[in-house]
């Protein structure tokens, strides 16, 4: 009988192979683990650089440069990215910056490719990656070159703060400084040590910095990372002030700016105000920023550090064409100037802005966005301010402005982006006395169809002069006429409708408003049911008229009818047709806004006229 050899397989215990096999894997991995550490180089964790620090890039010894992106090389003294291809390709620098600690970041830029996609990162919460910083860079749109700024969100989204139109394009071999200044709560921007935007609002602050470079081949040179004062500016490139001209100042220039003639007989005066005892307007004159006083003729500025500062007129706006035209002296400092077209006088936001700086010898101008952020149109040698009188006139255009100085011209169409409004004065890094300030115009009685009225509520429209409401619903309908005042005497022509179903139409004017767009607690004053009833009255703080009186009327309602308010500190009065029917009507409030008011349509308004007083 054939025998099978039979085999029996046995489970291997825990103790004598399991555990042997399972030491000698953790013996392995602890080993290797051991061996990598102990072998490979040491990490390479950022280099933290302190203030102040200055690279001109004369070694290739970039230690703690942190390269988040790109090609980036010492080339002959300068740091090359150099792939002409790529967005947010980024070099950093490591520091820790304090996020109340002012400083100065500031580099040399040559543009080695057709774009010019060069710039910075800064406030950069971390050397390693783009998110929650800073970005300011040089962008090229078709023929135009551009400053863009903003910054990276959590998610590494890039937000616009804002854009400048340069007027330069540099070429191949140029070299172009930027600058950006960081106080902690704003930071504002410099290129060739001229100011093209500031107090712009800072999302993030302190921390680190870094080079930038978005589909452009670009060299940098003469990095300083530093300190930095807002009281100070260290210039980036030497700008030599122009002397003053052999030839006096009042000498007739060779070239005219096109403008209102002074001494045409219809050119009309319309606001004057020279700081006097008494002073014209200085009751309404509204610092926003800055510390502004009175003095016998003067309306002084007296912060000389800081920018910006600004004070409005707000008695009235002004359409364009007029020139304004301003006395000022620098006591302290240069950079006193103007501002006008302004949305609001008590806000710099939407206006346009002339002034001197930011070194003795220069104009600059541009304008406030929405927001703020002063977007820099351009800018001009002139001769020395030092401590003299000088008077600054501009003459504002429809479409474009004008800027003489002394008497001689300095620029002429420069766009205008914002297009009538109000008037104020501004300085910045100084102190300055303004002497004088006065606009000239063609026509002394403002038009509502030449002022920038806009519709709070209802249909209105402006044709052949004759604005007209045509909402015919039972209601109050509103329109701003953009002026602010107190003391004055202001008028308008109404005709109310002729038709039978609109019997109960009315018309009038409304004042000291709560906003340029905001009826609330401003007064009333109309004519009700189609011209048999004078009414007037407020608004509350919830829109809701509240009547304070009335008496009757008989209207003719084929012709239209003036409708006069002299209105004073505490009271006013209203005539219709030149006959005052009622006095001393209680004021609730004592300034603000005014308004065109219809109840119902169609009602025309036309030769709005105002008087301050």
């Amino acid at each position: 009988m054939e025998q099978v050899a039979k085999f029996t397989l046995h489970n291997p215990s825990f103790k004598r192979t399991i555990v042997p096999l399972g030491l000698m894997v953790l013996a392995l991995v602890i080993l290797n683990w051991g061996l990598y550490h102990w072998l490979r180089a040491e990490d390479p964790t950022p280099i933290g650089y302190e203030l102040p620090q200055y690279q001109p890039f004369d070694s290739d010894d970039l230690a703690g440069y942190v390269n988040i992106a790109g090609e980036w090389e010492v080339r002959d003294g300068t740091l090359v990215q150099l792939s002409p291809t790529g967005y947010d390709l980024i070099m950093a620098i490591p520091f820790d910056i304090a996020p109340d600690q002012p400083y100065e970041m500031t580099a040399r830029l040559n543009f080695l490719s057709e774009q010019r996609g060069g710039g910075f990162v800064f406030n950069m919460a971390q050397a390693t990656a783009r998110q929650k910083s800073h970005m300011v860079r040089f962008n090229l749109d078709g023929d135009a070159l551009y400053l863009i700024y903003g910054y990276y969100d959590d998610a590494s989204n890039f937000t616009g703060q804002g854009n400048v139109r340069l007027d330069f394009v540099p070429t191949q071999g140029d070299w172009t400084a930027l600058t950006v200044q960081i106080t902690g709560e704003t930071y504002q921007l410099l290129v060739n040590d001229v100011v093209v935007a500031s107090q712009i609002p800072a999302e993030y602050r302190g921390g680190s910095v870094g080079l930038t470079t978005s589909n452009s081949q670009v060299a940098f040179d003469d990095l300083l990372v530093r300190a930095w004062e807002p009281t100070e500016s260290i210039p980036v490139v030497e700008a030599q002030p122009t002397e003053a001209p052999d030839t006096p100042l009042d000498t007739p220039p060779t070239e005219t700016v096109e403008g209102l003639d002074t001494t045409d007989t219809t050119t009309t005066r319309v606001f004057q105000d020279t700081f006097d005892a008494v002073g014209d307007g200085e009751p309404l004159w509204v610092p926003f920023s800055g510390n502004w006083a009175f003095e016998t003729g003067a309306f002084v500025q007296s912060q000389a550090d800081g920018y910006d500062f600004g004070a409005g007129y707000t008695g009235q706006s002004f359409t364009p064409p007029y020139t304004l035209q301003v006395t000022l002296q620098h006591r302290e400092g240069v950079g006193g100037g103007v501002l006008f077209n302004m949305a609001q006088p008590n806000d710099k936001q939407q206006a346009l802005m002339v002034r001197y700086g930011p070194e003795d010898g220069a104009i600059m101008w541009g304008y406030f966005d929405e927001g703020g952020a002063f977007i820099g149109v351009g800018n001009a040698d002139v001769p020395v301010a030092r401590q003299a009188t000088h008077q600054m006139t501009i003459t504002v255009n429809p479409d474009t402005y004008a800027i003489t100085i002394d008497g001689q011209p300095v620029a002429q169409d420069i766009p205008a982006n914002y297009k009538g409004g109000y008037i104020g004065l501004t300085a910045s890094q100084s102190v300055v006395a303004f002497s004088a300030v006065e606009v000239l115009t063609e026509s002394g009685t403002p038009d509502v169809t030449e002022q920038e009225f806009s519709a709070i509520t209802g249909q209105w429209e402006t044709v052949d002069g004759i604005t007209t409401q045509t909402e015919t619903a039972p209601a109050d309908f509103i329109a701003g006429v953009g002026v602010f005042a107190e003391v004055f005497q202001v008028s308008v022509q109404i005709k109310l409708p002729e038709d039978p179903e609109l019997s109960d139409a009315g018309g009038g004017l409304v004042f000291h408003m709560n906003g340029r767009d905001d009826p609330t607690q401003g007064h009333m004053v109309r004519f009700g049911n189609g011209g048999t009833e004078l009414l007037w009255g407020r608004y509350d703080a919830q829109g809701v008229f509240l009547g304070e009186g009335g008496v009757p009327l008989e209207l003719d309602n084929t012709q239209p009818h003036t409708l006069t308010l002299t209105v004073s500190t505490e009271s006013y009065s209203i005539a219709v047709d030149d006959e005052t029917l009622i006095e001393n009507i209680p004021l609730q409030s004592t300034s603000g806004w005014m308004g065109l008011v219809s109840f119902r349509g169609n009602v025309q308004f036309s030769a709005f006229g105002l008087e301050l007083r």
